[in-house]
């Protein structure tokens, strides 16, 4: 498997996951907060990648990416942020961060 195709289909995966991980907490405003922007930050690496493969230049692809890379970090920290803070999500949501590609 060619590398940018397994990178896509892990950022797809693990944005699934994350749209699923949202859908699982509660409806209040603690919980919500934080969701939004891990749903925000996750989904938007993979279309941040698919961006990069249309760049008109190596520096623009490498803006991209590392845009990317950034909204992963801050994908990373959310789900920090829902675990540490004990806001409870329903049985069965998994997060499994390596699977993600950062």
């Amino acid at each position: 498997m060619k590398v940018e195709t397994c990178i896509s289909e892990r950022t797809k995966v693990f944005a699934l996951r994350i749209i699923r991980l949202y859908s699982d907490l509660t409806k209040s405003t603690v919980a919500q907060v934080p969701g939004k922007q891990v749903l925000r930050s996750r989904t938007s690496v993979r279309a941040l990648l698919s961006e990069s493969k249309r760049s008109r230049s190596v520096a623009e692809m490498q803006s991209k990416t590392e845009v990317a890379r950034q909204e992963m970090e801050e994908t990373v920290y959310w789900c920090e942020i829902l675990i540490g803070s004990g806001i409870f999500l329903k049985r069965g949501t998994d997060i499994k961060f390596d699977d993600g590609g950062g």
